[in-house]
């Protein structure tokens, strides 16, 4: 398995959240455990696919981001197949070597009139044993392209997945199967977020067209 028998792997999921009103910003974040045994959910593939869970509660529910609901979900889920990341987190996690994930998303108001959120994403990785240098660093910008990002990572890590279980091992060989749960979960809320996509560039054009 991808995870070590050392220290554990830590992985940090914080937002910040703009209130929809003007007023402000507020700065959240949770980490999986510290002190819990090491498991493979402290990893970028299995906490991104919660992100793209809650993104798709806002646009269901028609609300906007915010530090309550965001809690919520989180905490929601800390007992869940996959694990979310739910206790309090107030280091710098940029300077904290026990992190091996970060998970940093900005939250504004809803990007146009289909009710999902204007979202910013930027994921950093490092090695555990290694020194304090963030190796992997990516970024993401809207609603779309977190969602995408978060479906490219848990089909990566499905197949490789896979190929630890061919390999004999059990534990990969149960969580490929979770994996591909939630894959198809996530499959299926990128693909109502491209159709909300796909329809707000359609009125745009016609706002163009009719314009001219």
């Amino acid at each position: 398995m991808s995870q070590r028998p050392g220290r554990p792997e830590l992985c940090v999921v914080q937002a910040t959240i703009n209130r929809p009103d003007g007023g402000g910003a507020s700065l959240i974040a949770f980490s999986t455990s510290v002190d819990g045994p090491n498991t493979p959910f402290a990893r970028a593939p299995w906490q991104l696919s919660l992100v793209a869970g809650y993104i798709a509660s806002l646009r269901r529910d028609s609300t906007p981001a915010d530090v309550e609901s965001f809690t919520k979900y989180l905490t929601g889920r800390a007992t869940a197949a996959v694990p979310a990341a739910v206790t309090p987190y107030s280091y710098a996690p940029l300077h904290d070597r026990r992190v091996t994930c970060l998970i940093d998303l900005a939250f504004t108001p809803g990007a146009g009139t289909t009710g999902w959120p204007g979202v910013s994403l930027v994921v950093l990785e490092q090695d555990a044993d290694g020194p304090n240098t963030w190796g992997r660093v990516q970024r993401r910008r809207g609603y779309l392209g977190v969602v995408s990002y978060a479906l490219l990572e848990i089909t990566a890590e499905q197949q490789h997945l896979a190929d630890l279980a061919r390999g004999g091992d059990e534990d990969a060989t149960r969580l490929h199967s979770l994996a591909g749960e939630v894959r198809t979960w996530v499959t299926k809320i990128r693909k109502s977020a491209k159709a909300d996509d796909t329809l707000t560039q359609a009125a745009t054009v016609r706002r163009g067209i009719r314009r001219s």
